[in-house]
């Protein structure tokens, strides 16, 4: 079973690919909330492995998990979550859509799930583990939006 090591590894990469894919955000805005999910994932299974020894086997115990025992985090994790499965699957449950920004535009892509909603778990996670190897989202290049240039929200009192 893969250690807290291999997942923030695995977070890293990742946060790599994001910051490919924020050079042309406007263009791939459906991939950059799956690649924010999947690095959630990974940060949130190296707080399993570290704190409690386990790991989860699929996303709704994850989900479980995160309710129960981090439910600050799982505020923003399952937020990640529900926008992923809606670019990977163009529907909710609120509808269909014909295209991701449809639901989402690009610009609030980067500023709500990679400014916000990513960069709290990484921060209330690092308050229960160690991630001093695990690359943060502010150290992203992030791009210049419709409305300015992204920035990072950081969630207050999360």
């Amino acid at each position: 079973m893969a250690k807290a090591a291999d997942h923030i590894a695995l977070a890293n990469k990742c946060h790599d690919t994001l910051q490919y894919l924020l050079h042309a955000h406007a263009s791939h805005p459906e991939w950059i909330a799956v690649a924010a999910f999947y690095k959630a994932v990974n940060v949130v299974e190296a707080l399993f492995d570290d704190k409690h020894g386990w790991h989860s086997n699929g996303h709704t115990e994850r989900l479980d998990k995160l309710r129960r025992l981090y439910p600050n985090i799982h505020k923003h994790f399952n937020v990640l979550y529900g926008k992923s499965l809606i670019a990977r699957y163009l529907s909710d449950s609120t509808g269909v859509y014909k295209c991701f920004t449809d639901h989402l535009s690009a610009d609030q892509v980067v500023t709500e799930l990679v400014g916000r909603r990513l960069q709290t778990v990484e921060q209330i996670a690092e308050t229960h583990t160690n991630l001093a190897s695990l690359k943060k989202i502010s150290s992203l290049t992030l791009p210049v939006l419709s409305q300015g240039t992204a920035t990072i929200i950081p969630e207050a009192g999360s």
